[in-house]
C-alpha cells in the first residue's frame, strides 16, 4: 500500500502512536531541562545540557519513531514486555512430560542412553523395529521369526511388542513436487509433466496410513542405576544380533521426548 504523504511537506504522516512517542519524548527532554533550571546550575551548564539531551532526542525519534515498521516492532515488543511481566505469556509446548506419560506407564527416569528407570527399581529400553524380511510372508511366518528370537532370552528379560496403525499426514511428497516446479533450470515440458502429477497427488482422496513397530524390553529389577546399566551393556548388543539374524531390524531410542511420545501414543499397559 502507497505510504500517506501531506500535501503541504509531501513527507510521511506519523500514525497517533508514534505522534504519542513523540509529544512524550519531547515532554521528557522539557522536564530534564526544567529540572536542570531549578537546581539552579551554571547557565552554560543548562545550555549545553539541553543542546545534547535535544540531540539524543532527535536521534532516537529518527532511529525509533520515525520508521513506522521499526516503531511498530519495538510497541509489539513493549507490549510483550508488559504481559511477560504479568504473567501472561505462558505458551503451552507441544511436548508430553513425564507426568503425563505416567498415567500409561510407571515411568521414574529416562537417561542419556535411553535406559528407562521405572517404579519398583526395574530398568528397561524401547526400540523401533520392523519385523518384516519378506513383505509377503504370512503373519504365522513373522510370529515364528519373533518367537525363534524370544527364545533366545534368558529369564529375567522380558519383552513385549506393540503396533499401531495410524493416518499419514507428511507432505513430504508434496513438498518435493513444489520444490521441482520452481526449479527454473527444468524445462516447461518437465514442469507441466511435474504439475500434472502434483495435482493428481493431491486430488487422491484415500488416506495414506503408516504400521508403528515398537517394543518394550525390561532388564529386570536392579538395586541401583550402575548395576542396570551393566545388564543393559552385557544384554542389549547380543539381542540386536539375535534379532537382525531373526530378519528383526530394530533402532534404540534414545532422546527422552520420543520415548515419552511413543509411551504416550502406544499407552503401553503393563504389570511392572
Amino acid at each position: 500500500m502507497k505510504q500517506i504523504t501531506s500535501k503541504q511537506t509531501g513527507l510521511g504522516v506519523l500514525t497517533p502512536t508514534q505522534t504519542i512517542a513523540v509529544m512524550l519524548t519531547v515532554l521528557g527532554w522539557a522536564i530534564f531541562v526544567a529540572v536542570l533550571w531549578a537546581v539552579r546550575l551554571p547557565i552554560l551548564v543548562v545550555i549545553v545540557a539541553m543542546a545534547l539531551s535535544g540531540g539524543v532526542a532527535g536521534m532516537g525519534f529518527f532511529l525509533f519513531i520515525y520508521d513506522t515498521a521499526r516503531f511498530d516492532r519495538i510497541v509489539i515488543w513493549l507490549k510483550y514486555y508488559i504481559r511477560a511481566m504479568q504473567g501472561k505469556t505462558i505458551l503451552h509446548q507441544l511436548t508430553v512430560d513425564m507426568k503425563t506419560v505416567r498415567k500409561f506407564t510407571p515411568i521414574e527416569e529416562v537417561f542419556d542412553d535411553g535406559m528407562i528407570q521405572y517404579t519398583k527399581h526395574r530398568y528397561g529400553v524401547v526400540f523401533r523395529y520392523d519385523p518384516a524380511e519378506n513383505r509377503k510372508e504370512s503373519i504365522d511366518e513373522m510370529n515364528t521369526r519373533i518367537e525363534k528370537f524370544v527364545n533366545t532370552l534368558t529369564s529375567d528379560i522380558w519383552v513385549s511388542f506393540h503396533f499401531s496403525h495410524s493416518i499419514e499426514t507428511s507432505t513430504t511428497v508434496e513438498d518435493m513436487f513444489l520444490e521441482s516446479l520452481n526449479d527454473e533450470s527444468k524445462s516447461l515440458a518437465a514442469r507441466q509433466h511435474l504439475f500434472g502429477m502434483y495435482v493428481h497427488i493431491t486430488k487422491n482422496q484415500c488416506k495414506r496410513t503408516t504400521t508403528s513397530f515398537l517394543m518394550s524390553v525390561r532388564l529386570g529389577e536392579y538395586k541401583n542405576e550402575a548395576l542396570a546399566r551393566r545388564a543393559m551393556q552385557s544384554n542389549i548388543p547380543g539381542m540386536l544380533t539375535a534379532m537382525h539374524e531373526a530378519g528383526i531390524y530394530a533402532s534404540q531410542l534414545i532422546d527422552e521426548d520420543v520415548i515419552v511420545g511413543e509411551f504416550k501414543k502406544f499407552a503401553i499397559l503393563e504389570e511392572i
